[in-house]
């Protein structure tokens, strides 16, 4: 009988196995550019090949009745073809499949969750089959919990190139998706010591206790906000739940309601006392939620621009430079950061999926829940699909302000898989029958080959990062054939491109750097960073007296080509300045850098550049608009200095004077200052 067989008991294994890998798995050495989420996908993938094996192997000897009939079949299914069609419609067809660097949830992120949903509505079948998942998981949280505090004790044996101190992020790789499995295993760990009355109870009871105890004192830590809403909504469904299970007495409704006061103590406790409270607090202030508002205006403006289809699978990142709020540059301190989500699931998959996804989406939520309660209410007692229902409502609620990550996002689909185990019919099978041995063997290869197909792209991965570590030294003889080995491995990611055309260009093979990032234009023309950096190599190549490529004039071209892609980047407007001050276009250069003042008025070397432009430019009417605009965004003595030299040479010494004056009460001891005070006397 499939209940008793080695085969269901070998899926069970492989799922725990996949779950582990998932949150407790990096790349410790940190040699690789992306060391915790491509690690953590490529594990889960080949986990997904076995467990694809195993699952074509059970069709073939127990028949397709093993799978458990269910309406929510229709809805995964929906959801895949939603993924499919949009990846063949989206924006970047390649992340579309594969996913964002960094993330890695497109569509083969969704082939592996279907496979996992399929493997736990097919094997999970009593109660020891969830304790075995219990155990793995209350390993994986006591590890990854271990090293929490670790971190944030600062006594982490691991030095990170961003240091581990603040915030912890743990094994999860960041601290707000890090809070998200936490927010999690919360539910599994209070609903475990309210609801359960099986073996041992209290052994598992006293073990639950001590687990939640240890969720939420990391989890005030790692201070996410996203975890304040998984504690309310935990809150309120363990004492419903509660009462469903054990009956609405007046003394379980006493006990419920001393429970809630109990949890608004906690929460007040936390608010006031914690640093996940401090954060709390500020929020309500209005403080540090301003970027997450434009993230969700840029958000809302992207998919209003594709509403039915969006831009594709984990697209966003590749709309996001087209709908970058203007104000995101100040709050970013003129830094360089992309953004690849919504920070909300719904928002997510609007932006990515359009409306066709988002409906898919909101089923699977309903679908889940909706399945949970029958389940709940159908079974006495109803503690695992009470429990499954406190995960998903955990996981939900934070990821209503959260980005999506391989560590966590397998949840859902697992909660999913438990929920058709638990409330579809059927499932037995017929009695097992032998499958010819060819067969197994064929598909014996195909799995193993399938299984190992992951350490190219993860050995790409980490070539790439030699090449890129090579480069920041100036080591283009070092960094060349790592970054030729990341490319041959995979061609497909414009980031290894990139890095290929950094190391010909710290080695100063400069028409070779073009051709690389041209690579990486191709691959990504959203990005302005690769396009900024193709200007670069161009105007190098035309310095070098080569306009093979079509010189200063297709250099230019390219970087103000790179403006426009990403306008609301003062970035690409700071290298155009660079770009065309090197190749003797002080004006332009003046009207790139009043640009990027435009948007970020924190940089003092823009300050710089606009003045040494202005010195060279030839067209004085032309330049005395652009300082006088530049004024109008930012007052300080460099640029007040450049403006008087600008009039001086004019003629205007009345202007020139006024300057120098205002430059002297801004930096009493500026020498320039001084120069231009006595030059206009």
């Amino acid at each position: 009988m499939w209940e008793r067989s080695r085969t269901r008991q070998l899926l069970v294994g492989l799922v725990a196995l996949k779950v582990l890998g998932l949150v407790l798995l990096f790349d410790w050495s940190q040699r690789a550019v992306d060391v915790f989420d491509l690690p953590k996908s490529l594990f889960s993938r080949s986990v997904e090949w076995v467990i694809a094996g195993v699952l074509i192997v059970t069709a073939l000897r127990w028949g397709p009745a093993i799978i458990p009939r269910s309406r929510i079949h229709f809805v995964v299914l929906l959801m895949v073809v939603v993924y499919v069609v949009t990846s063949i419609t989206g924006e970047d067809r390649y992340i579309a499949a594969f996913g964002a660097r960094g993330r890695y949830l497109g569509l083969t992120f969704l082939v592996d969750m279907v496979v996992l949903y399929l493997a736990v509505a097919v094997s999970f079948r009593g109660v020891r089959d969830w304790a075995v998942l219990a155990i793995v998981t209350s390993v994986a949280l006591i590890a990854s919990g271990a090293y929490a505090w670790a971190q944030f004790l600062r006594v982490d044996p691991l030095a990170w190139r961003d240091a581990s101190q603040g915030r912890p992020f743990s094994t999860i790789g960041n601290n707000n998706t890090y809070g998200h499995f936490l927010s999690v295993v919360l539910g599994l760990t209070v609903g475990t010591v309210i609801l359960y009355r099986g073996s041992h109870a209290l052994l598992v009871r006293a073990i639950a206790a001590a687990l939640a105890i240890a969720v939420i004192s990391t989890a005030t830590v790692v201070a996410s906000r996203g975890t304040a809403l998984a504690i309310v909504v935990v809150a309120l469904l363990v004492p419903t739940l509660a009462l469903h299970q054990f009956g609405h007495t007046r003394r379980n409704v006493a006990i419920s309601a001393v429970g809630l006061a109990g949890a608004g103590a906690m929460i007040a406790l936390i608010v006031l006392a914690t640093p996940l409270g401090a954060r709390l607090q500020a929020t309500l202030q209005g403080i540090d939620t301003r970027d997450r508002i434009l993230i969700y205006q840029g958000s809302l403006a992207a998919f209003s621009e594709r509403p039915l289809l969006g831009f594709g699978p984990d697209n966003l990142g590749v709309a996001w430079p087209r709908f970058r709020p203007a104000e995101m540059a100040a709050l970013l301190l003129g830094q360089d950061i992309s953004n690849n989500s919504a920070h909300d699931w719904a928002l997510q998959a609007a932006a990515t999926t359009g409306l066709i996804g988002l409906i898919a989406s909101c089923l699977l939520v309903g679908v889940t829940f909706v399945s949970l309660a029958r389940s709940t209410i159908s079974r006495r007692p109803g503690t695992v699909p009470s429990l499954l229902m406190l995960v998903a409502g955990g996981y939900w609620a934070h990821a209503l302000v959260s980005v999506g990550t391989a560590g966590v996002d397998w949840v859902p689909w697992f909660v999913l898989g438990g929920a058709v185990g638990l409330s579809g019919s059927g499932g037995a099978g017929r009695a097992g029958q032998r499958v010819a041995p060819l067969l197994l063997v064929v598909l014996g290869g195909v799995v193993v080959v399938g299984s190992l197909s992951g350490v190219r792209a993860f050995q790409a991965n980490r070539e790439a990062f030699a090449a890129r570590s090579a480069s920041d030294r100036r080591q283009g003889d070092v960094a060349v054939p790592n970054a030729l080995a990341a490319i041959s491995l995979d061609d497909g990611r414009a980031d290894y491109w990139n890095e290929l055309g950094r190391a010909y260009y710290v080695s100063a093979s400069w028409a070779k750097a073009v051709t690389a990032f041209e690579g990486s234009v191709r691959r990504a023309p959203w990005d302005s960073t690769y396009r900024s950096n193709l200007a670069r190599s161009l105007t190098q190549l035309a310095l070098a007296g080569d306009g093979s490529k079509g010189g200063a004039d297709s250099a230019i071209s390219v970087a103000r080509d790179a403006v426009e892609t990403d306008p609301n980047n003062p970035s690409p407007r700071v290298a155009l300045a660079e770009i065309a001050s090197a190749l003797g276009k002080p004006e332009s250069a003046l009207d790139a850098i009043v640009g990027a003042l435009r948007l970020y008025k924190g940089d003092p070397r823009y300050d710089s550049i606009a003045a040494s432009a202005a010195n060279r430019a030839t067209d004085l009417n032309a330049a005395r608009r652009a300082l006088d605009e530049a004024l109008s965004f930012k007052e300080s003595a460099v640029l007040r200095v450049a403006l008087g030299n600008v009039a001086l040479r004019q003629g205007d010494r009345a202007a020139a004077l006024t300057n120098a004056k205002r430059a002297l009460q801004l930096e009493p001891n500026n020498a320039e200052a001084r120069a231009l005070l006595q030059a206009a006397s």
